[in-house]
């Protein structure tokens, strides 16, 4: 629900368009949902994993639970923009040094911040389910359905181009300024109404 209501705000600011409906439009919905079911577990369950589980839980160790969720949500946004360059050329024994030395290009431009904070929204929510609950499974699931939304909304409409593209980043053209916000309002509002079960 949370990224659904996401996209129905974009619909209706027309950010993205629903795309005509096809006659074999029932078929293209199952084959997405499917897949994006079994894609979204697959991701929530290894990013999940180590970002929330064996990343936050190592922080936790030694620090805060706001420390683990900070640091593990900033390298979270991160690795989503680390782009390897195609080698072109002979290969040699500086080969991989000119893979990694060209993997962070993205982060000299400025038009990925909006879908960087996007992300690091997305992180901060998930540590302090992860954080309030004590357990990953929620982060799980929550990831697996976000990326659920986000295959079906990418699969079935388009981005016709409006005054209020700003709100969303290059990133999949949804994520962005508007999720941040959002992502961040819903944690304030769990946070504040949740009740804190952390297992240090």
């Amino acid at each position: 629900m949370i990224l659904a209501i996401l996209s129905a705000v974009l619909i209706s600011l027309g950010v993205r368009t629903l795309d005509p409906i096809h006659d074999d439009f029932l078929f293209v919905l199952i084959k997405t949902l499917i897949s994006g079911l079994i894609g979204g577990l697959l991701i929530g369950l290894i990013e999940e994993t180590f970002f929330r589980g064996a990343m936050y839980q190592a922080i936790r160790r030694n620090g805060s639970a706001f420390s683990a969720i900070i640091f593990s949500s900033l390298l979270y946004a991160a690795v989503h923009f680390i782009d390897p360059v195609r080698l072109t050329g002979s290969v040699d024994w500086l080969s991989g040094l000119q893979i990694l030395g060209g993997a962070f290009w993205k982060f000299g431009y400025w038009a990925t911040f909006d879908s960087f904070i996007a992300l690091f929204a997305v992180g901060i929510f998930l540590g302090v389910v992860r954080a309030r609950t004590g357990n990953i499974a929620y982060c799980i699931g929550l990831h697996a359905g976000w990326v659920l939304i986000i295959k079906c909304t990418k699969k079935f409409t388009s981005t016709p181009g409006s005054e209020w593209d700003f709100l969303v980043g290059n990133y999949d053209g949804i994520t962005g300024y508007l999720a941040a916000s959002w992502l961040l309002l819903l944690m304030l509002l769990y946070w504040l109404y949740s009740k804190p079960r952390e297992i240090s």
